[in-house]
């Protein structure tokens, strides 16, 4: 957590001295949070522990309220693998969001949860969109349009095509 903190206020300090970025399609600054491999090594060492001692569930939470998202997502999928009960409240926290919404679809597919996959972002439209911010290339869009979706069946299978402009 005093990491976090001092990360925030160099971040600040940083914001104030530089100005404001020229191209708004690939700004410099990377918004995306690194996690902490160490953290969750530790997660897993204390999850058994997790129901005889109380402070390892007070750690738990900390975790979870992190303002790092990678390494809450690396929790909650912690929790997943492990069969504990997972908040409702961060599975529908991260399939809200486009970056990982698919991450946790397939998280879920994998541990035999999909069933508690928030409904309302259980469509192929949210979940195709998801996979393109997440896709491999160099800068992600900046915004995405659903153009069309046209049926595409293949071999004994039907599914749709789904097209965006970005």
């Amino acid at each position: 957590a005093i990491a976090e903190k001092n990360t925030a206020i160099e971040k600040a300090e940083d914001a104030k001295k530089e100005k404001k970025q020229l191209n708004l399609y690939y700004p410099k600054d990377n918004d995306e949070d690194a996690g902490n491999d160490e953290l969750i090594t530790y997660a897993t060492l204390l999850l058994p522990f997790r129901e005889t001692n109380p402070v390892v569930n007070d750690v738990f939470k900390q975790l979870l309220s992190s303002s790092d998202k990678r390494l809450k997502y690396n929790t909650v999928y912690l929790f997943m693998q492990h069969k504990v009960p997972v908040p409702d409240t961060m599975l529908a926290y991260f399939a809200k969001m486009d970056d990982y919404r698919y991450e946790l679809f397939n998280d879920m597919r994998t541990t035999k949860m999909i069933d508690k996959f928030p409904a309302a972002y259980r469509n192929q439209l949210d979940v195709s969109r998801s996979k393109l911010f997440t896709s491999s290339y160099s800068n992600k869009p900046d915004s995405l349009v659903f153009i069309d979706s046209l049926p595409a069946p293949l071999k004994n299978k039907k599914g749709y095509v789904f097209f965006y402009k970005y």
